[in-house]
């Protein structure tokens, strides 16, 4: 092997090493940030949160903090009832879900064949992933173009020591 395709051959190989760590920081900096819990939202956030998650009974595609219809400032009155009873956001929306059914959030829950909603997406950016990274590593184990593998030089050595003529250069 040359001393150039031995330096194009470390510039290669350096130059994956960095991108490798810079992916490695990149990962370690989103889990950090995803892995901080923030405080306890206040009495109006809950209830502002959960008024846009909870769809208005007698609108189409409206939450209840968006729409005036008087079903929906009823629940509105009942959702900041049961939020200064102490109820937990799970259990308000369990109860409004026994009322009006999995059509009254606008995330619907993820269990059963309503998880596959979040499953999918998922999965495909997997499989995606795994298809690239395949290409990547089998691409990288390719030569180069115009490059000669090790059995290919073998048999061009020993093609020139029988003195056969190889292709024109």
């Amino acid at each position: 092997m040359s001393l150039a395709a031995l330096g194009a051959l470390r510039r290669r190989i350096v130059s994956s090493r960095i991108a490798w760590a810079v992916l490695a920081v990149v990962a370690i900096a989103f889990l950090a940030v995803g892995s901080i819990h923030p405080v306890a939202p206040s009495r109006q956030a809950r209830i502002a949160a959960l008024e846009s998650e909870i769809k208005c009974p007698s609108c189409v595609d409206l939450t209840i903090a968006q729409s005036d219809a008087a079903a929906a400032i009823d629940l509105r009155a009942e959702v900041t009832h049961m939020v200064d009873a102490g109820a937990t956001d799970a259990e308000i929306k369990a109860r409004v879900v026994a009322q009006y059914g999995t059509t009254a959030l606008e995330v619907p829950p993820s269990r059963g064949i309503d998880a596959l909603i979040f499953l999918v997406p998922a999965i495909a950016v997997v499989l995606v992933g795994g298809v690239l990274l395949a290409f990547l590593w089998r691409r990288r184990r390719l030569p180069a173009p115009g490059g000669l593998r090790e059995d290919d030089e073998a048999l061009v050595a020993a093609a020139r020591q029988r003195g056969q003529p190889g292709p024109a250069r």
